[in-house]
């Protein structure tokens, strides 16, 4: 046993290894503790002088002996010798992850290959091959890029839309921000679940208020959900021959499935009560499982953001012209992701329809969506493989697989990774509290968590 044990504001000599802290002698000495805690006043003599030094007072007349108890304990807690070990270990989780990830998608790939080689092993382009077929229709690869760069700047700008809305002012970066963080975290989690949490974390670091930092990403998402529907429903009905049933039964799946919550949260948005008791028994259930510390904070936090989710529903309902910017801003960029495969297939030196490829490309992103692996991987390579497999030119399937998974899944975590990494050094940028636009959120004014439910 050490002859001191440290604490942050002094030290207390422990005699020996059986003398615990109700027992021992500490050199120091102040006065004032009551008589029901007279056995213990030496040991929490010297904790009080520290809570002095310190500007902190402790009322030992009217506290209790387990308050003070408890106080003494917190003061001679020993620092976490194991939290560098559990840091060490929860980074060799991620890296672990990681490599999984990797080695997944290369596995996905390698099959494809050799599918491809075993198909056509001499027909198959190699490396110099691509590189004179692709030079040779060099502007295709141009509006490749500039497809990617139009997605990027397409779903940016609705984001943008909804924080002015919100009474937040022009916000550029952080809308770009945000969007790039729902890429990234969309392609490293199953199902593409991960992107809206995290931009709601990321945007109330950036100090927009809770209940907006938490509704944007929903509305976002609903708008985007009911543009998908109208715009597959007009697509296929246009093309849908020489898919197989796996894949018809696969995108069909995923439309009903990825409609579900935000229709479930329009249902809830109409009766608010029922989704306020809803809401407190979740939180209950959190409660009890010990995931929910302070159970009114937290009901208080969840009712706050489903009527702020239900506001911001009603209140886009009533303005028009704001549900038709973003469902128009919604369907561009649909149509922009559905002209990759277009793109790649005419820069391969294929000939294509548009329709048809634009429906594939969607057969292919709704049917491996389902499949529960970060970014589909794996199930959207084979999705494309059958999909595609006759469009492309002989040789080349393998070479449009790999561009259709770096421009929907590589580039858009290497673009996460580089936002981390610039934010790591120069800091996250955060909008200033008193540069906001002084109205309210326009939805704030239907909001009625503090009025009478019927």
């Amino acid at each position: 046993m050490p002859d001191k044990i440290e604490n942050v504001n002094g030290s207390v000599p422990a005699e020996t290894e059986n003398e615990g802290i109700g027992s021992g002698r500490v050199e120091s000495g102040t006065e004032g503790v009551g008589e029901r805690l007279s056995e213990n006043a030496e040991n929490e003599s010297s904790v009080v002088a520290d809570r002095a030094e310190s500007g902190e007072k402790i009322d030992y007349e009217s506290a209790s002996l387990d308050e003070v108890m408890q106080n003494v304990e917190e003061r001679l807690t020993l620092p976490d010798t194991d939290k560098k070990a559990r840091t060490k270990k929860e980074h060799g989780k991620k890296w672990i992850a990681a490599i999984l990830l990797i080695a997944f998608n290369a596995v996905a790939l390698a099959v494809v290959l050799y599918l491809e080689l075993n198909n056509d092993a001499e027909g198959f382009l190699h490396a110099g091959e691509l590189v004179k077929v692709m030079g040779a229709h060099w502007e295709w690869l141009v509006l490749i890029v500039l497809a990617f760069l139009a997605h990027l700047a397409v779903d940016s700008l609705i984001y943008f839309v909804l924080i002015k809305q919100c009474g937040y002012g022009n916000r550029y970066g952080l809308s770009l921000r945000t969007s790039i963080i729902g890429f990234y975290y969309n392609n490293l989690t199953p199902w593409s679940t991960g992107g809206q949490p995290f931009q709601m974390a990321y945007l109330a670091k950036s100090n927009l208020d809770t209940p907006t930092a938490c509704t944007l990403p929903f509305v976002k998402h609903t708008m985007h959900v009911y543009a998908l529907i109208a715009f597959v429903a007009v697509f296929f009905g246009i093309w849908h021959e020489n898919i197989s049933w796996v894949v018809h039964v696969g995108a069909y799946l995923a439309i009903v499935v990825t409609s579900l919550i935000p229709l479930t949260m329009l249902v809830f948005s109409k009766k608010l009560g029922w989704t306020f008791k809803i809401t407190e028994k979740v939180v209950a259930l959190g409660a009890k499982l010990k995931l929910v510390k302070n159970y009114d904070k937290a009901v208080g936090k969840a009712r706050d953001t489903m009527d702020s989710l239900a506001a911001a529903y009603k209140y886009l309902s009533e303005n028009r012209t704001t549900i038709i910017v973003l469902v128009i801003l919604s369907m561009a960029d649909l149509m922009i992701l559905g002209l990759y495969p277009y793109f790649i297939v005419r820069a391969l030196g294929g000939e294509c329809g548009l329709f048809e490829t634009v429906s594939k490309s969607y057969y292919v992103s709704l049917s491996s969506g389902i499949i529960p692996t970060p970014g589909a991987s794996g199930a959207s390579e084979a999705s494309f493989y059958a999909v595609f497999d006759g469009l492309t030119p002989a040789g080349t399937l393998f070479w449009a697989v790999l561009l259709y998974r770096m421009l929907v899944f590589y580039l858009p975590i290497i673009m996460g990774v580089i936002l981390h990494i610039v934010e790591a050094l120069v800091g996250k940028r955060r909008v200033k509290r008193v540069t906001l636009v002084k109205r309210e959120v326009a939805w704030y004014r239907r909001k009625t968590i503090n009025n009478k439910l019927d």
